[in-house]
C-alpha cells in the first residue's frame, strides 16, 4: 500500500520523469527512512537504476514484471534473512497511460523484525526458506532444532533450550510475478509458544 501510495505522489513522477539521478536521489533517501524501508530503488522504464537508498543500496534486488504495469511482490533469502520485496510501477495518467518508472522497495523479515512481531504477538517467530531458518526472535541455537520441523504439517512439539513449544509452520505467499515470485519457498514463519 505504502509503495502504491509513494509511487502516485506527483513530486515523485516529475522527479523520476527527469530521468535526471541527482534529481531523484534525494527523493529516494527520503521516501525510504519516511516508511522506513530497508531498500528504496527507484528504476526508469528500461530498469536503469536512478536511484537507491538503504541497505545494500550498491546491489539493489533485480524485480522485472512480465507486464511492465504488473505490481511485483516475491521473497528472496538474504544473509540477514527474507527479504520480502514490492515493485509497483510508477504511471503517468492519461489515456494511454503512459510508464515513468518503477518503484521498488524491500524489507527486512530479520531477527530485528521477528523480535518486533514477538512483541506484537507474544509468540516466538522464525523466518525459514531452503530447509534453513534464516532468522528469529529466538537464540542462534534455536535455528537448528526448528529447521528440523520446517515442513511440518501439523502443531510440531520442539525442545529449544530446555523449553518446550508449540509450534506451527505456514508458508508466507510472494504473490506476484516475476522469475523470484515466491523465491525462496518453503518461506515460513515458525510461531512457538511455550507450553
Amino acid at each position: 500500500t505504502m509503495a502504491r501510495l509513494i509511487a502516485d505522489l506527483p513530486k515523485l513522477k516529475a522527479a523520476v520523469e527527469t530521468g535526471d539521478r541527482p534529481t531523484v536521489q534525494p527523493l529516494a533517501d527520503e521516501y525510504q527512512q519516511e516508511i522506513d524501508a530497508d531498500v528504496l530503488v527507484l528504476t526508469s522504464p528500461a530498469g536503469d537504476i536512478l536511484a537507491s537508498s538503504g541497505y545494500d543500496a550498491t546491489n539493489p534486488p533485480a524485480v522485472q514484471a512480465a507486464d511492465a504495469f504488473a505490481e511485483v511482490e516475491t521473497l528472496l533469502p538474504h544473509p540477514r534473512g527474507l527479504l520480502q520485496v514490492v515493485s509497483v510501477p510508477i504511471v503517468l495518467g492519461g489515456e494511454p497511460a503512459g510508464l515513468l518508472g518503477r518503484l521498488t522497495v524491500g524489507f527486512f523479515l530479520d531477527d530485528r523484525r521477528a523480535a518486533e512481531l514477538k512483541a506484537v504477538t507474544g509468540s516466538e517467530i522464525a523466518f525459514a526458506a531452503n530447509g534453513r531458518v534464516l532468522s528469529a526472535s529466538l537464540p542462534p541455537e534455536a535455528r537448528a532444532p526448528l529447521a528440523q520441523l520446517i515442513n511440518a504439517k501439523d502443531v510440531t512439539e520442539v525442545e529449544v533450550g530446555g523449553e518446550r513449544y508449540m509450534m506451527v509452520t505456514r508458508p508466507l505467499q510472494g504473490g506476484g510475478e516475476g522469475p523470484d515470485a515466491g523465491a525462496g519457498a518453503p518461506s515460513n514463519s515458525t510461531d512457538g509458544t511455550p507450553l
